[in-house]
């Protein structure tokens, strides 16, 4: 299945419509209903300026050639008790993207979980802010425990060495 976040060559016009949507551009479906990704990624800069105006037309240019925005940090994560690791690149220092991240892949519904502690010295728990996660080290390898308290869970982060 293709990211809703990219367009490629291989698009059907139907995804490409779907895509149009998905990346706030439908008022141009009727004009490219019609079109392939190939055809998205043919047009140039000011083709697209001359069919969506000057604003839309750079956005649109843009969306279409997207380039991959660079993690700002890569951590690895797994389960406690299991050796099986899994890269998390987030691409702010927000505890809320991380959040996010964390929940889908521990199967916890994001609603369900009431914060993110990281151990720190002594085994105390340090709640994650955007200040926490701007410090950690890239490639840093966490264990997760999954607490409960209150019918709501809490991921505790423990730095793990290989």
């Amino acid at each position: 299945e293709q990211s809703s976040d990219q367009l490629l060559s291989l698009s059907t016009p139907e995804q490409t419509s779907t895509w149009l949507v998905r990346n706030r551009f439908d008022r141009y479906l009727e004009t490219f209903a019609n079109f392939s990704g190939a055809d998205m990624l043919r047009m140039s800069r000011d083709d697209l300026i001359q069919i969506c105006g000057q604003a839309d037309g750079i956005r649109l240019y843009n969306a279409v050639h997207l380039k991959t925005i660079a993690p700002k940090l890569k951590i690895y994560v797994c389960r406690e008790n299991t050796s099986i690791f899994n890269a998390v690149f987030l691409l702010t220092h927000s505890n809320i993207e991380l959040l996010e991240k964390l929940s889908a892949l521990m199967g916890v519904s994001r609603d369900q979980v009431h914060d993110i502690y990281m151990e720190g010295p002594h085994s105390i728990h340090v709640q994650l802010n955007n200040d926490v996660i701007r410090h950690i080290k890239e490639e840093t390898m966490f264990s997760v425990e999954i607490l409960q308290e209150n019918g709501s869970y809490i991921f505790l982060l423990k730095r793990t060495v290989k």
